[in-house]
């Protein structure tokens, strides 16, 4: 019988040939070649489109200069009159008119403008062998030198800010320009404060709501005065003091409103020359004493107050490491008294705030940081001490939750990295004197301060000069006293100091606490620290005790535990919950002192007259490590 060929279906079998080794070889190597002669082609693309899109960018602000120049014969001055004549040219951001409109495309790549030559540069640090370092102490963290690569330094420059890029300094400088005596006559129809008319003219309600703030804090009269400036600038040529005396300023009248706005005006312009490149380096290492205020009481209703000082701690830490920052100047208040110290929920606009991934924050995720505080922050260079004294505070309701940074338009959430009613953050050796924070209202209300992290009455946060554990820096809280008042933290919260780190240690002496509460209750996960004094991190740091009395005070510590539910540090079972705290019990009642990081050494001591509770002296003294301290014998 003849064989079938087709199979079943009576079609004929076909079969099919795999690659061969070798052809699949050739294959991969004319991929291979065309990809490294292709993807150089692209990449080289796609670099000159990004060069070409920065150069072009630049080549506008240089022509939007030189018009400028020929029309006023005039060329900007400073980094604020540049960003404003590039806003005249419609370069710069809507929302915020120290931000240039459009983002650089290239990586690593600044315009850098020289005041002096009416220009700026593109500086790309990748192809042009340059480096462009920052020099915090001239421009509020703008100011830059380039370097060549022999080290080899240029004129000083200012690096433009760019979508987000170095928004720290735009945002300073918009808020100074809003709240301390900026031109915004030019936004205003015939007069008008209306909202509405405002926004029309500026294109943007973020703006809209600050230039209304502004408007505000001016019939307040919280702006900056150029005669109050030359007066302190004048005394400083020939004194290591310059004496802001109101009764001078008011021509000797006594009308409380005009005392006031003397007063208010005088903040307001320590705040515009503590942050200014040129005035910063005059007031280092001065006092600046008020004259004519002891029986003056200031209403802050209704301003929104502009910190004395950096309000981001990353740019003073880095300047002073690479030792280029002024020392903060001394301030003597005379015994004024500043009240209604108030910020609602949701209402604080965080100017001067910086991104922080959750690996610089440490947190739980990254956030828009900010300090707060009278005074942003309190630097002080090795050897020297810097000292704010004769204050008091009172009608305390501050709650930083719910605060802003505004970018590219858009409100965005940010959280206090600091807090303190007088300072946010101090660097080396400073002294708080004479300082009295009683958060009570007319009404006998008891105040309140609420915040994220670091969130205390005197400081938030206190760090060496260098942040060294050599640094060896004291902070001293010496005559401060701080009555009728809640303070909040969703992670640390304290009386007198939130947190203080390396190379810095803590003496209050002859310091009092009445009728305090202290919570922190965190949310978000992880941890968290209270205590009536401070945190103490882990390493080589004490805080002493000397005269310091409290009396009806609650600390309590609350967070989520594992089934979601919100519980008490004291409801849980296991003491060993307490290892971290120094806490005295009465009553059945635990009253935190201070938490702790280090568990194997007495970082909190006495000396003195000690720490005295509710009448009862405690014996810090016989305890050399966390736990129950109990009440002498």
């Amino acid at each position: 019988m003849e064989n079938n060929r087709f199979g079943k279906s009576g079609v004929k079998n076909k079969t099919r040939r795999a690659f061969t080794i070798t052809e699949l070889v050739i294959v991969i190597a004319v991929i291979a070649i065309l990809a490294a002669v292709l993807i150089p082609t692209f990449s080289s693309v796609i670099k000159n489109s990004k060069k070409s899109h920065d150069e072009q960018y630049v080549k506008e602000i240089n022509v939007a200069l030189s018009a400028y120049k020929g029309e006023t014969g005039m060329a900007p001055e400073d980094y604020e009159g540049l960003m404003l004549v590039l806003k005249d040219y419609g370069l710069t951001d809507e929302s915020n008119p120290f931000l240039l409109a459009t983002a650089l495309k290239q990586e690593n790549a600044y315009i850098v403008w020289y005041p002096n030559a009416n220009s700026v540069m593109l500086i790309s640090e990748d192809t042009d062998n340059l480096m462009v370092t920052f020099t915090s102490s001239i421009g509020l963290g703008n100011g830059v030198f380039v370097l060549d690569s022999l080290g080899n330094t240029s004129t000083l420059g200012y690096a433009l800010c760019t979508n987000g890029e170095y928004n720290y300094v735009a945002q300073l400088y918009y808020d100074f320009y809003v709240t301390c005596g900026g031109d915004i006559t030019e936004f205003i129809t015939s007069g008008s404060y209306d909202a509405a008319d405002i926004k029309q003219n500026i294109g943007n309600q973020a703006w809209a709501n600050s230039i209304i703030a502004s408007l505000k804090n001016q019939q307040q009269g919280y702006s900056h005065s150029a005669k109050i400036e030359a007066s302190i600038t004048e005394q400083l040529k020939t004194s290591n003091s310059a004496t802001i005396d109101i009764g001078e300023i008011t021509s000797g009248a006594t009308d409380s409103v005009k005392v006031q706005q003397a007063v208010r005006s005088s903040l307001a312009t320590l705040a515009t020359m503590a942050n200014a490149d040129d005035q910063a380096e005059k007031l280092a290492k001065k006092t600046v004493k008020f004259a004519d205020v002891e029986d003056v009481e200031v209403d802050m209703s209704g301003v929104q107050t502009t910190a004395i000082g950096l309000t981001y701690r990353k740019e003073i830490k880095e300047a002073s490491i690479a030792n280029n920052t002024p020392s903060s100047f001394s301030t003597d208040f005379g015994g004024m008294t500043i009240k209604n110290f108030e910020v609602k929920e949701n209402d604080f606009v965080a100017s001067g705030s910086e991104w922080q991934t959750a690996a610089d924050n440490g947190y739980s995720g990254p956030a828009y940081c900010f300090t707060y505080g009278l005074f942003g922050t309190l630097y002080a260079k090795p050897g020297e001490t810097v000292t704010v004294s004769n204050l008091t505070v009172k009608d305390v309701n501050v709650n930083l939750n719910g605060a802003t940074e505004t970018i590219g338009g858009q409100k965005v959430a940010a959280i206090s990295d600091m807090a303190g009613i007088i300072a946010g953050y101090t660097q080396g050796n400073v002294t708080f004197k004479n300082i009295t924070v009683d958060g009570s209202s007319v009404e006998g209300e008891k105040g309140s301060f609420s915040g994220y992290d670091g969130v205390a009455a005197i400081v938030g946060r206190c760090y060496g000069a260098t942040q060294n554990a050599s640094d060896n820096n004291t902070v001293l809280i010496e005559d401060c006293h701080i009555s009728d008042i809640s303070i909040y933290g969703q992670r640390r919260a304290s009386a007198f100091v939130g947190y203080f780190g390396v190379g810095a240690n803590i003496s209050i002496k002859d310091s009092s606490v009445k009728n305090v509460d202290i919570t922190v209750e965190r949310r978000d996960g992880g941890a968290l620290y209270t205590g009536l004094f401070a945190h103490s991190p882990a390493g080589n740091h004490t805080l002493t005790v000397d005269g310091v009395t409290a009396e009806n005070v609650t600390t309590s510590v609350k967070f989520y535990d594992t089934n979601s539910n919100l519980v008490d540090l004291e409801d849980l079972a296991s003491g060993s919950n307490l290892a971290r705290y120094y806490y005295v019990e009465e009553n059945g009642a635990k009253v935190l002192l201070m938490c702790s990081s280090a568990t194997d050494k007495n970082d909190l001591r006495e000396t003195g007259n000690g720490f005295t509770l509710n009448g009862k002296k405690v014996n810090i003294g016989a305890v050399n490590k966390p736990g129950e301290v109990s009440f002498a014998a």
